[in-house]
């Protein structure tokens, strides 16, 4: 690799790695946490893509380093696109079903390594005409995030007391974190409405291991 390559890589991981961390950070997006630690990783992540794609590309195929950049940059958006609601509807036949495997599987699969798998306690499915393709694994691990407990305990509790009273502990925009009798869990706002620290919320369900939460009309929120 020369050293223009070299610095035409650099270049190229800045941007991308620039890139990533606006759509975690500032788009709209709630399943990936905002986080310092995760911003590291995503940048380490984006680091290996670049250097795999500039010494594979470029040794192994002969690519120019132009090229490799540009597409890297184009790819980008696509691969923030893909979503496991591309699998989900019928599909009525097997070269269907390979289409969207090929064309949605490897630009998916690289966009949940860049962002650390958020996604990685579903899995896929594809019965001929089902409504939905997407079904939780029983027993999935947890992902590491800032909660400490299972949200499935929260939603136990809330089903066999009533409505769930929970405690933001972290501002919601719209992920953060709540805490519920001392423990604490990742959640989310379920209308996307931004609570402050310290707001009184309530449990509505449970997705992607974070709880749904909404504020309690009831009572008026507070700030710390």
């Amino acid at each position: 690799m020369s050293g223009r390559d070299a610095i035409l890589g650099v270049a190229t991981w800045l941007v991308v790695t620039a890139f990533l961390l606006l759509y975690v950070h500032k788009s709209k997006q709630t399943g990936i946490p905002r986080t310092a630690a995760r911003s590291r990783m995503v940048a380490v992540r984006t680091a290996v893509l670049c250097v795999v794609a500039f010494l594979g590309l470029g040794w192994g195929l002969g690519v120019t380093g132009p090229r490799i950049a540009l597409g890297l940059l184009i790819a980008m958006p696509i691969v923030l696109l893909t979503s496991l609601k591309a699998y989900e509807g019928p599909h009525h036949n097997v070269v269907g079903v390979a289409l969207v495997v090929l064309i949605v599987t490897p630009p998916y699969v690289l966009k949940q390594y860049l962002l650390g798998f958020p996604d990685y306690d579903e899995i896929v499915l594809l019965p001929p005409g089902s409504s939905s393709s997407v079904a939780r694994i029983k027993g999935a691990p947890s992902r590491p995030a800032q909660e400490t407990t299972n949200p499935a305990e929260a939603l136990s509790a809330a089903g066999s007391e009533g409505p769930q009273v929970a405690t933001a502990v972290s501002v919601l925009r719209p992920a953060g974190t709540v805490e519920v009798r001392g423990a604490r869990f990742a959640a989310i706002s379920l209308d996307g409405t931004l609570i402050p620290v310290g707001a009184q919320v309530e449990v509505c369900g449970e997705r992607n291991q974070s709880l749904l939460v909404r504020p309690l009309r009831e009572t008026s929120p507070t700030t710390s």
